[in-house]
């Protein structure tokens, strides 16, 4: 039996599935620019997905560059003021931190909603109280 689950293990390893890795996967739709701070440290600013720059990032905790997990992470308008914040234990599959003009959501990849308009227009974090 335990021959079958190595055969099996090798097989699925050999056709080039991958498992998701557990990694912070943080896209910015349509709402404000925002900076990413984990654990009090700015980690990236992002922008709406229909203005120049970076909308999406990548977070894998095993980055040495990212502070060690607990998590304790923020979204920052430009005037200081919070989208939204999360305290993140660890992440045992991939998640989604999505990023909308009326707040942000954690969640597991799959469906995000209704999709942004063909170009809405991004908010500008200025006009944000």
């Amino acid at each position: 039996m335990k021959w079958v689950a190595v055969i099996l293990a090798l097989a699925v390893t050999g056709c080039g599935y991958a498992f998701p890795r557990p990694e912070l996967q943080v896209q910015n739709l349509d709402g404000p620019p925002v900076s990413i701070v984990i654990n009090g440290q700015t980690i990236a600013r992002l922008v709406c997905q229909f203005e120049e720059g970076e909308s999406n990032l990548t977070l894998d905790p095993s980055d040495p560059a990212l502070p060690s997990m607990p998590w304790s992470l923020s979204l920052i308008h430009d005037d200081g003021a919070e989208h939204g914040s999360w305290n993140i234990e660890g992440l045992e599959s991939a998640q989604e931190l999505i990023v909308r003009e009326e707040g942000a959501a954690l969640k597991s990849p799959g469906p995000v909603g209704p999709a942004p308009n063909s170009n809405p227009g991004c908010p500008d974090a200025g006009l944000r109280g």
